[in-house]
């Protein structure tokens, strides 16, 4: 989800925090880069980050499922 989410911005996540912020606030306050998907992101991929960053890994698609999806959106930008 964090990578799909820094090719769509062209950016690193939560710029100004050192690494253990990060994890600290993703532990504590359940930081993510869900809650920071722009407004142009396409649905399909935005739905994509987030099921990449669900809390629970059962409810998170594998590489297959991830690829699938890929696979599909790209029709709509060809």
């Amino acid at each position: 989800g964090v990578l799909a989410w820094e090719l769509f911005t062209r950016q690193r996540p939560f710029p100004g925090l050192k690494a253990l912020q990060i994890m600290l606030m993703v532990v504590e306050e359940n930081l993510s880069v869900a809650s920071a998907i722009p407004d142009d992101c396409p649905k399909p991929y935005a739905d994509l980050i987030r099921q990449c960053v669900a809390r629970s890994p059962k409810d998170r698609p594998n590489f297959k499922e991830i690829i699938d999806t890929v696979k599909d959106m790209s029709s709509l930008v060809l």
